[in-house]
């Protein structure tokens, strides 16, 4: 698996993360409302799954089979378009392209060696110092989103946002127990979670609010 397979994978898994990313983009351009904090927020382990799904899919037999070709050269064939090397490279450039169409701080100038280093700095274990440094991120993110204010249309009331929440919630739960179909279901699990984003912040301001 050291030799290329995880290497391989994590690349996919990051092309396929961005491609999720640009697709909320477009599909938050008409409110003109995105906000890639609240995506983030919302990237859960099951949408990790999808990804994690998708990318071990596109590890075609080929592409394994490379991966052994300095232990035992005799048994591999190589496919062009299939080896190690042409998957990394061609899901790090799509990555880079994907960056360029979110645009913005960060992705507007991101290089293959960006992408390249942030596989690399996932290759060992975090040290007591990224650790703290983590745990400090995310204690001044959360203070940071209970201080931001959310503009609340009129009409709805608490008890309202209540059921439209307990009604969301009831619906994911009866798709998870009757579907047969996990992937399906979770896909639909998180749709529901998407549209439910302003819902349940409107709702945790009314509930402060009294």
């Amino acid at each position: 698996m050291d030799q290329g397979v995880i290497r391989a994978f994590k690349t996919l898994y990051t092309r396929n993360a961005l491609a999720n990313l640009v697709s909320s983009v477009d599909a938050a351009q008409e409110d003109d409302d995105f906000n890639l904090k609240a995506y983030w927020r919302q990237y859960t382990i099951a949408t990790c799954l999808q990804n994690i799904q998708k990318a071990l899919q596109e590890m075609k037999p080929a592409t394994v089979s490379a991966s052994w070709k300095k232990l035992w050269p005799e048994v591999v064939y190589e496919d062009k378009g299939f080896t190690l090397a042409e998957i990394q490279h061609s899901a790090v450039q799509k990555a880079v392209q994907l960056a360029a169409i979110i645009g913005g701080e960060g992705f507007a100038d991101m290089t293959a060696d960006d992408v390249n280093e942030l596989l690399d700095c996932h290759s060992q274990p975090l040290t007591e110092e990224d650790l703290e440094e983590l745990i400090k991120s995310a204690k001044e993110e959360e203070e940071q989103q209970e201080t931001e204010e959310v503009v609340s249309p009129t009409g709805l009331t608490l008890e309202q946002l209540a059921e439209i929440c307990r009604l969301a919630k009831d619906l994911q739960e009866r798709s998870q127990e009757w579907d047969d179909d996990m992937v399906r279901s979770v896909q639909f699990c998180n749709k529901i979670d998407d549209v439910m984003t302003g819902y349940k912040l409107l709702f945790n301001q009314k509930k402060k609010q009294r």
